[in-house]
């Protein structure tokens, strides 16, 4: 089914590489802006409306959002403003969202946090790993947790033990739950926010990408805590975006040409905003 314009729609071809229309082939992409809806529809060049834009909350459809064609957006002033509308304070602040998708890669795939390089315990109702988990990471706990389990009668298995745990000692049972809260990883910008907003407008469209979700990273509840108004350095947050995005491979980092060179000139223009700071002062400006 074909889409229909309208007098007074407004149509125009979106800029970007884009795969082939697995119906029509087309690789061109088109958006529709129209009075009678509060969306803008996406097609493929060819006027098919099966191919469907993937929006930024992983979901599937046919709409663009209008925040992608306001200033900093995706398609920044691309349709005018009276189909999309001027965006108000809070909804600005959107720009510097981090993507659905890499927020859900992050708490499900990214294996320990960028800062204290925790791992993150997920299986916890494997008792075993959860059993290792803790001696590695919470000794104190784990020696708490030996000492009860070691005169337990009959004798707690390894897959048993945190049941039987429960029975006892709910205080220590409620430490370990608080020990495993507290490793899940929390997504959050590794450029403080406060320093996206001061550098935006200078940056094109992959320098802004970059800072927004490739240098976002998982932190641990402890970490995420204490981090959100320091300005990381230059050799941390690289090393993250290498340890995080590419197993500690520095070769294939380099290999993802485009990607590297947008977070490199991300960070050289940190540098230089940081060298318009006070010296010795870290805190960003809020």
């Amino acid at each position: 089914m074909a889409y229909s314009k309208l007098p007074g729609d407004f149509e125009i071809e979106l800029p970007g590489d884009w795969p082939p229309c697995p119906i029509c082939t087309s690789d061109t992409r088109i958006a529709l802006a129209t009075m009678r809806h509060r969306g803008v529809g996406f097609f493929c060049g060819g006027g098919l409306d099966q191919l469907q834009w993937e929006e930024d909350n992983g979901h599937k459809g046919l709409w663009i959002k209008h925040y992608h064609f306001w200033q900093g957006g995706r398609f920044e002033g691309l349709i005018p403003s009276h189909f999309v509308g001027v965006p108000k304070a809070r909804d600005a602040d959107r720009r510097f969202d981090i993507n659905e998708r890499r927020k859900e890669w992050i708490q499900s795939e990214q294996g320990a946090c960028a800062g204290c390089g925790r791992p993150a315990m997920r299986d916890w109702h494997d008792r075993k790993k959860l059993l290792l988990w803790l001696k590695d990471y919470h000794p104190a706990i784990f020696n708490d947790v030996m000492e009860v389990v070691r005169v337990m009668q009959p004798p707690a298995s390894m897959s048993t033990w945190f049941a039987e745990l429960l029975k006892v000692r709910f205080d220590l049972t409620d430490a370990v739950g608080r020990a495993i809260k507290d490793s899940l990883l929390q997504a959050d910008h590794g450029v403080p926010k406060a320093v996206l907003k001061h550098l935006w407008d200078s940056w094109d469209g992959p320098m802004r990408r970059a800072a927004t979700n490739t240098l976002a990273f998982g932190y641990c509840r402890v970490d995420n805590n204490g981090k959100s108004k320091r300005l990381p350095e230059r050799e941390t947050l690289l090393r993250q975006h290498i340890q995080i995005n590419w197993n500690g491979d520095e070769r294939l980092a380099r290999a993802s040409s485009e990607q590297w060179d947008a977070v490199q000139r991300v960070l050289d223009s940190i540098d230089a905003y940081r060298a318009t700071e006070h010296e010795g002062d870290q805190e960003t400006r809020l």
